[in-house]
């Protein structure tokens, strides 16, 4: 997904590949409000499609995800390498099935941390000594 991303923002003459600055106020700027706006718009779908199931309002909610998702995938790619978030990815997905052996918070539905938990390190990815 990150190449198809990638791929999107090459076309579009966008900032993309990792060649954003952090130190960029804009670049940083842009995508924040992208992501913020795509997260309100799946907020109101989602209000929408919880008071009124209809297929279409349930479709509109599924596209806004996509959409939420794109925008955040797209923050990636203009800030690291696409096969640097590849991996990324990966490594949360496998620390994040490190917790499924906690219990799930009746408060908050959340999968608690078990006691041997261990935070994923990403920093080698960032200096680029991933192994």
């Amino acid at each position: 997904m990150f190449d198809t991303v990638n791929g999107f923002a090459k076309a579009a003459g966008q900032v993309h590949n990792g060649e954003g600055l952090f130190s960029d106020a804009d670049t940083v700027a842009l995508r924040l409000r992208l992501i913020t706006e795509e997260l309100l718009e799946l907020t109101d779908a989602m209000h929408k499609a919880h008071h009124e199931p209809t297929t279409e309002n349930k479709a509109h909610a599924l596209k806004e995800m996509c959409d939420l998702l794109y925008v955040t995938l797209g923050a990636g790619v203009v800030f690291f390498k696409p096969d640097v978030c590849i991996d990324a990815y990966a490594r949360v997905h496998d620390n994040n099935m490190t917790k499924v052996t906690g219990a799930v918070d009746k408060d908050n539905g959340k999968v608690t941390k078990p006691k041997d938990y261990k935070p994923v390190d990403l920093t080698p990815l960032v200096r680029g000594d991933a192994t």
